[in-house]
């Protein structure tokens, strides 16, 4: 069984902070710096938080990650956005009548899995 990387975009200031007391983890302060100027306009944040995943799933895919497991806590917006970003799927694949409906597996990796939201896999 591989062992995948877990992605959860940064959605708000205040929930990245929650998430990492939770953890008990840090937020590095390169990102820290990068969100202060933006840390009270959410959608800003969210596209910071969008941008700054896709960077760093391309480094994790360019080394050779063959998976990657996004946490959404039900709000995919952002994992969809970045898998477009990616190219790992399409805008059709994403157009789905039920979440539980099979779509073909992107080319080039063979798991991306977005938790609670759908799942693309190869066989």
């Amino acid at each position: 069984m591989p062992i995948l990387p877990g992605i959860m975009p940064i959605r708000t200031h205040a929930g990245l902070l929650r998430m990492c007391k939770l953890g008990g983890t840090f937020v590095p302060p390169k990102i820290l710096e990068d969100l202060e100027p933006i840390k009270d306009n959410d959608q800003a944040v969210q596209d910071y938080g969008v941008k700054q995943s896709v960077e760093m799933c391309r480094q994790l895919i360019e080394g050779g990650v063959r998976g990657l497991h996004f946490y959404t806590l039900n709000l995919e917006k952002s994992c969809k956005d970045i898998l477009l970003e990616l190219k790992l799927v399409t805008k059709e694949q994403l157009r789905r009548s039920l979440p539980w409906v099979n779509v073909p597996p992107p080319k080039n990796i063979i798991l991306v899995n977005i938790f609670a939201d759908f799942s693309l896999s190869a066989p």
